[in-house]
């Protein structure tokens, strides 16, 4: 457990795997999360615009004299405002089979990315591993690789991946 474990989500144990749910219920659930990875792609977009304009504003208050600098340091600060934000309130993934968050707290026994279950569990030096797509799962201060299925239930939750 981290300094910080308080705020991190215990996972749940889901009462049923992807495989016990029919294929209409599977994509009844799949159109059910849909507007959440909407919203999650959007606020992605919104946040990549904003840095880049943070920048700009930065390097612009370097080069521009007097007051159009000071101006252009203030969109700085505003666009570095604005993602701190962000920051403190995310988008939550939450599977909408066995509703657990499939971005933070552990790893459950189905990879994230290809919904199988074939991940080794990692030690403290050492990512797990999904023996299925061979993608080693690192995550750190991010996470270093697609949300497609949740890792609890195996439930796929979306194509393109998050």
């Amino acid at each position: 457990m981290t300094s910080f474990g308080f705020f991190q989500d215990k996972p749940g144990t889901a009462a049923q795997a992807a495989t016990d749910y029919t294929p209409e219920q599977q994509a009844r659930l799949r159109e059910g999360f849909r507007p959440t990875a909407a919203r999650y792609r959007r606020r992605v977009r919104m946040a990549s615009g904003v840095v880049a304009v943070g920048v700009a504003g930065l390097v612009f208050g370097f080069i521009l004299p007097g007051r159009a600098g000071g101006w252009a340091g203030g969109v700085f600060l505003l666009c570095w405002l604005i993602v701190m934000v962000w920051m403190f309130f995310p988008v939550r993934l939450v599977c909408p089979a066995c509703s657990n968050d499939v971005e933070r707290g552990e790893l459950g026994p189905y990879c994230p990315t290809c919904g199988s279950r074939s991940l080794s569990a990692g030690g403290r030096w050492k990512a797990p591993r999904c023996a299925a797509c061979g993608k080693r799962l690192r995550r750190g201060r991010y996470r270093y690789y697609k949300v497609r299925a949740c890792t609890h239930c195996g439930l796929l939750l979306d194509e393109r991946g998050l």
